[in-house]
C-alpha cells in the first residue's frame, strides 16, 4: 500500500508537469495566417504592340489587364476572432493597380470577407472569425501590372507568412527527406551485405533449410538489422513515388490555372 501511495504521487506530479509544460508551450504560440498572391497577365507582352489589339470588362477598356487570385488561410492552432482584429480595423493589401472588378470571392457562408471594390486599389480582408484551416480567396480584374504592398495589420498576436515561403520550404524539406531515405536504406543493405560477406567474422548463423533458408537467425542484433531490410527499405523506396505523385498534382494545379506568377508582398 505504501507503494501505491507514493506511486500514484509521482504519477500525479509528473501528470501535473508535463500538462503545466504543455499548457505553457501551446499558450506561447503565436496565431499564424499564410497569405498567397499569385497574378497573370491575360495580354502576351509581344501582343501589347499591336494597337488593333483591345480588351475590354463590361464596356470599360483595359488597357493592360491582369488577374490577381488572392487567398488567406488561418494555418494556426488557434481560430482568429473578431477581436484579434485591432480596432476592427481590416487586413488590407495595396495592389498597385485599378480594381476594374471582382471576379471571384470565396470562403463559406462569409465569402464577403474578402473586399475588393470597383475603382479602388486595396484588397481588404474584413474583422471577423477565421477559423482553422479557413480560407477566404478573391480573384481580381485590374488595370495595370500589380505591386502588392502591405498597407495595413491589425491582427494582434498573429504572424503573417507568405504561400511562396511555405512552398519553398516544402520543396526543401522534401529534398532532406529524399536524401534521408536514400541515406538509410543504402546504409542499412550495406550492412546487410557485409555481415552475410563475413558470416564467420561477425558470427552469424544462417538458416539452412525452411521457408526462411539463407536468412539470418543468431544473433539477434543481425535477425533485426536483416527485417529491417526487408521491411524499412522496401517502406523508404515509397518516399521518391510519393514526392513524384505530389508533383505531378502541382503541376496540374498550375496548368489549370494557366501561366501565374507568384507576386511578392513588400512589408510582409
Amino acid at each position: 500500500m505504501e507503494f501505491l501511495k507514493y506511486g500514484v504521487g509521482w504519477i500525479l506530479a509528473v501528470t501535473a508537469i508535463a500538462a503545466s509544460g504543455y499548457y505553457f508551450v501551446y499558450g506561447k504560440r503565436r496565431k499564424k495566417v499564410e497569405v498567397d498572391v499569385q497574378a497573370r497577365g491575360l495580354v502576351l507582352a509581344s501582343a501589347k504592340d499591336h494597337g488593333e489589339l483591345s480588351v475590354g470588362f463590361n464596356g470599360k477598356a483595359v488597357v493592360n489587364p491582369y488577374v490577381i487570385d488572392f487567398s488567406v488561410r488561418n494555418v494556426g492552432h488557434k481560430d482568429i476572432s473578431t477581436k484579434d482584429f485591432d480596432a476592427d480595423g481590416s487586413l488590407s493589401f495595396d495592389v498597385g493597380a485599378e480594381i476594374v472588378a471582382s471576379l471571384l470571392a470565396s470562403g463559406g457562408v462569409d465569402g464577403d470577407r474578402v473586399a475588393a471594390g470597383e475603382g479602388e486599389k486595396q484588397i481588404r480582408v474584413t474583422p471577423g472569425k477565421i477559423a482553422t484551416g479557413q480560407a477566404f480567396r478573391a480573384r481580381v480584374l485590374v488595370d495595370g501590372e500589380p505591386s502588392i504592398a502591405m498597407a495595413q495589420n491589425p491582427l494582434i498576436d498573429t504572424d503573417l507568412v507568405l504561400a511562396e515561403v511555405q512552398r519553398a520550404k516544402q520543396r526543401k524539406n522534401e529534398k532532406r527527406l529524399l536524401i534521408c531515405a536514400g541515406s538509410v536504406s543504402l546504409a542499412i543493405a550495406a550492412t546487410v551485405i557485409v555481415l552475410m560477406a563475413f558470416k564467420e567474422e561477425f558470427h552469424i548463423e544462417v538458416s539452412g533449410d525452411g521457408w526462411n533458408k539463407g536468412s539470418i537467425t543468431s544473433p539477434v542484433w543481425a535477425v533485426v538489422l536483416q527485417w529491417a531490410f526487408y521491411v524499412i527499405v522496401p517502406g523508404l523506396s515509397l518516399v521518391p513515388l510519393g514526392l513524384a505523385f505530389r508533383k505531378q498534382a502541382r503541376k496540374r494545379t498550375d496548368s489549370d490555372d494557366g501561366d501565374v506568377a507568384e507576386v511578392s508582398i513588400a512589408g510582409v
